[in-house]
């Protein structure tokens, strides 16, 4: 029997990675901002990876492009997500 039939067979894999909770300072200077970026492993379309730091949650996208369109749709609704979360 045949498990994944193409080499994205899975579209989506979602990770979450707690950061540090207070400001990192590298240089004597604050780390403004943190951000995840993780590659599609084999037979996956999208990597979704959120990191959290110093209390702000930052995600972020990856993708091959050939197999999935509309990166910056899915992008902005997740903004608006946050938004809506925020009001």
């Amino acid at each position: 029997m045949k498990l994944a039939s193409s080499p994205h067979e899975f579209s989506l894999a979602v990770s979450n990675v707690p950061g540090p909770r207070e400001p990192v300072y590298v240089l004597g200077r604050r780390v403004a901002a943190m951000y995840s970026l993780a590659e599609p492993a084999d037979r996956h379309a999208l990597r979704v990876s959120a990191l959290s730091y110093a209390g702000t949650l930052r995600v972020g996208l990856c993708t091959d492009p050939t197999h999935l369109h509309g990166l910056d749709r899915l992008a902005a609704g997740i903004e608006r997500g946050f938004e809506e979360l925020g009001a």
